[in-house]
């Protein structure tokens, strides 16, 4: 029996996903959610473009894409692109990080508060990261100090940290001290790295050459050096200068 949108209820679409896939339940529940997301807009939903909305959706999670196909049915005019809907999910993933993170720093806020800037590493290892890269607890509590500026900047600091740490840690920076760590993420997003400080015009660089070790003095030059500061002695004592006597 065919639907009024064109879309035949068939098991033709769990055949959709592949080894590389999630799972064919997961294809399942976006078919699913397809075909209902296509009657509230009276569009024909032919198997073939089912077949190809759910392969190039199912490498997402079901969370995010609950809540696209929600926003699409309330806020679209017309049946979304498969790039339209991916673009609501990676606007959804964002905004979920986002959150995640605040949520992280008021975490952190409190365990400063609690523990000081000398507590150990003991929160999960993301927001450990996130602490680093901020510039450690040491840093996040001398910025709290410091001004509002300065605790803006360092939230954004821990804010990126965070929503990069899997990236950092597929990379194996995940563990890296942090000013090694931003190093890397600003050669890693082509950010030019701070230039030395240019040499004065006209000053030649001359090379270091290291002093060389003095000898051992003989016998003879010992005995001479402790007549010479013999004579200087007497010449002192006897109100001459150093330089007039033989």
């Amino acid at each position: 029996m065919e639907s009024q949108t064109g879309t035949r209820p068939s098991n033709d679409k769990l055949t959709i996903c592949g080894p590389s896939t999630r799972s064919a339940l997961n294809c399942e529940w976006i078919a699913g959610q397809l075909t209902i997301l296509a009657e509230a807009f009276a569009e024909a939903l032919t198997p073939a473009r089912l077949k190809l909305y759910v392969a190039e959706l199912a490498d997402l999670d079901q969370a995010p894409l609950a809540s696209v196909f929600r926003r699409a049915a309330r806020e679209l005019k017309f049946f979304p692109k498969i790039a339209e809907l991916r673009e609501l999910a990676g606007a959804n993933a964002e905004l979920q990080t986002q959150v995640e993170a605040e949520n992280a720093w008021h975490l952190v806020e409190r365990d400063l508060a609690h523990n000081g800037r000398d507590g150990g590493p003991h929160l999960d290892a993301r927001i450990e990261y996130a602490i680093r890269c901020a510039g450690g607890r040491l840093g996040i509590n001398a910025a709290f100090s410091a001004s509002v500026t300065d605790e803006a900047f360092t939230k954004k600091r821990f804010v990126e940290g965070f929503a990069n740490y899997e990236a950092a840690e597929h990379l194996g920076l995940a563990q890296l001290p942090a000013a090694l760590t931003n190093t890397l993420r600003q050669v890693a997003s082509g950010k030019a790295l701070p230039a030395p400080a240019p040499r004065p015009e006209g000053e030649i660089p001359t090379a270091k050459v290291a002093k060389p070790i003095p000898r051992p003095l003989s016998d003879s030059e010992v005995e001479a050096r402790r007549a010479l500061l013999r004579r200087q002695a007497e010449q002192l004592a006897g109100g001459t200068g150093v330089g007039d006597g033989a």
